[in-house]
């Protein structure tokens, strides 16, 4: 298995699970840690045999829909935090218009506001960098994220705090119209890619 490459251009896939805790173990009536613990250990074997990348997204617990994404965010996060060499969290931006922390440290969570921030078209979501192994941890990437069309548009932290309730994407498909009536009838900011429509001309 060494050295896999693909016969025509001899160049290394890249393997992307999706997602991890749905991979079955090689034996039955196992528990779920014991299963991810396993699911983990081959894939680690396979990127040092094959010497192929090997992407894996895992859920969450449900905590951190609210809280800081942390490495205990993840499930049966032990084997997970060990074995990888880059771990990345993805969480609403500006987590503070939906939770409030007392002075305890207990967090209340506001559902409402949580549940708008749940239909908001772009979602407004935040990338934290939890760890890597040969660079830098901590930084934050921000995106606005289209789940109709799946696409992740990278932003500032300032746009990511304003909810896109009048602007959208520029994307064709979403503006409903070909690319060329969509250039005419819709203005694109350089800077942040919005779009807004263009006002008839009286």
């Amino acid at each position: 298995m060494a050295g896999l490459t693909t016969t025509r251009t001899k160049k290394k896939p890249l393997v992307v699970v999706d997602y991890l805790q749905i991979l079955q173990a090689e034996q039955d009536n196992v528990t779920d840690k014991a299963k991810v613990t396993d699911s983990v250990s081959v894939l680690s074997e396979l990127t040092k045999q094959a010497e192929v990348p090997v992407l894996v997204i895992s859920s969450l617990n449900r905590a951190s829909y609210w809280q800081d994404v942390s490495f205990e965010s993840f499930k049966e996060s032990g084997e997970i935090e060990y074995s990888a060499d880059v771990m990345l969290g993805l969480e609403f931006a500006h987590r503070e218009e939906y939770i409030t922390v007392k002075g305890n440290g207990h967090v209340e969570l506001n559902k409402e506001k949580f549940d708008q921030r749940k239909q908001e078209v772009p979602r407004r979501v935040e990338m934290v960098i939890l760890k890597n192994r040969t660079g830098k941890t901590g930084g934050h990437i921000f995106f606005k994220y289209n789940a109709m069309f799946n696409s992740y548009q990278a932003c500032t932290e300032q746009e990511a705090a304003i909810p896109n309730n009048f602007n959208k994407l520029f994307h064709s498909k979403e503006v409903g119209k070909p690319i060329e009536a969509a250039v005419r009838d819709y203005t694109v900011d350089p800077v942040t890619g919005l779009v807004t429509e263009k006002k008839p001309d009286k």
